[in-house]
């Protein structure tokens, strides 16, 4: 799985590579227009001039379509090689944020405990579980009203879905919980393709690398609504947690 992963990667790095270098040939070639010009003839400035003109309105016009076939006039594939590493996916994931979060004792309140994220999430229904806890999240601590993806490695992968809540919240029939006292979250945001797993690991290394202290045993994924959307290129950014030492 690693090296199909490793060869994707590769696959994506190839293709952006070839379409820079066709960027490249195009911006030289711009380059070498210029320099051809003699700027003492008033004529062949005049000429430049519309000529950045032309650029500038097709480059600006909002009805305009690219198109990759090397035919194309130079500022047309211009348009369309940029489009095409704009639309391209990120090459690998990246820590973009790193923080922490004072929030007190909370107690954590969803499913029981699966092997699997999927079954978990076929077995979650947050909507019931707001409705039964009949507290406002949002008023809890910054990105409360965030869904919580818990989890823990002891006797095998553990993993819950549900919300963290305050300390003595009761907990409602057909749930079960977890309490956690003097909670203080190590946060790292993992800007990625929405299907790249396994990057936990990079986002607890650049915790303690910033400084942080997260202690190996209970983490979570925060699904934040504002932060978990899917963007044009499939990638999203995702809450990684950790409690501090």
């Amino acid at each position: 799985m690693v090296l199909e992963v490793l060869s994707q990667k590769a696959d994506d790095i190839d293709s952006e590579v070839a379409l820079l270098h066709e960027l490249k040939e195009i911006v030289l070639g711009f380059i070498r227009q210029i320099e051809k010009a003699d700027f003492n003839n008033h004529e062949q400035v005049k000429a430049l001039y519309e000529k950045a003109k032309e650029i500038e309105v097709q480059l600006t016009t909002p009805d305009y379509v690219g198109n990759s076939q090397m035919t194309l006039n130079p500022v047309n594939r211009l348009a369309d090689v940029t489009e095409k590493l704009d639309d391209k996916r990120i090459t690998l994931p990246t820590v973009i944020k790193t923080y922490k979060q004072q929030v007190g004792a909370m107690r954590f309140i969803g499913t029981k405990k699966y092997e699997t994220p999927g079954d978990a999430w076929d077995a979650f229904d947050d909507e019931l579980l707001k409705s039964k806890l009949n507290i406002n999240l949002k008023n809890l601590y910054e990105d409360g009203d965030a869904i919580i993806g818990l989890m823990r490695h002891q006797n095998g992968f553990e993993y819950q879905l549900g919300f963290f809540t305050p300390a003595d919240t009761a907990v409602p029939d057909g749930f079960e919980y977890e309490d956690f006292s003097d909670v203080i979250i190590n946060t790292a945001w993992v800007y990625k393709h929405d299907d790249d797993w396994g990057v936990e690991t990079m986002a607890f290394e650049r915790l303690k690398a910033d400084g942080f202290e997260p202690v190996d045993d209970w983490w979570f994924e925060r699904y934040h609504p504002m932060r978990s959307s899917v963007d044009k290129n499939g990638n999203v950014i995702v809450d990684l947690c950790w409690f501090l030492k």
